[in-house]
């Protein structure tokens, strides 16, 4: 039996962008990093220009709990709360 897919110029564009594949790009998003979140409520902006309709944290370093504010995020910011102590870095995907 033969492969479906064979080698070729259609399946190396194929392969290409699979492997060039980014959550940014795929799911409208940005990528946003902080550094040095004290303890309480933090704002940052997103850059969108929109209400994001969530967040995923991809990576943390250091303690902390990150639970979203109460106050509703708008077009510019996202409004967070950090529960524990200082954390060193914060990486998340904001989505449209």
């Amino acid at each position: 039996m033969q492969p479906v897919l064979r080698e070729g110029s259609e399946f190396e564009d194929l392969k290409s962008v699979l492997q060039n594949l980014d959550f940014e790009s795929n799911f409208n998003a940005k990528k946003v990093r902080l550094d040095n979140i004290p303890n309480g409520d933090f704002k940052f902006p997103h850059g969108l220009n929109t209400a994001p309709s969530g967040r995923i944290i991809i990576k943390q370093i250091s303690g902390g709990v990150v639970t979203d504010s109460e106050t509703p995020w708008d077009d510019k910011y996202i409004y967070m709360n950090n529960a524990g102590t200082t954390i060193k870095s914060l990486i998340m995907i904001v989505l449209r």
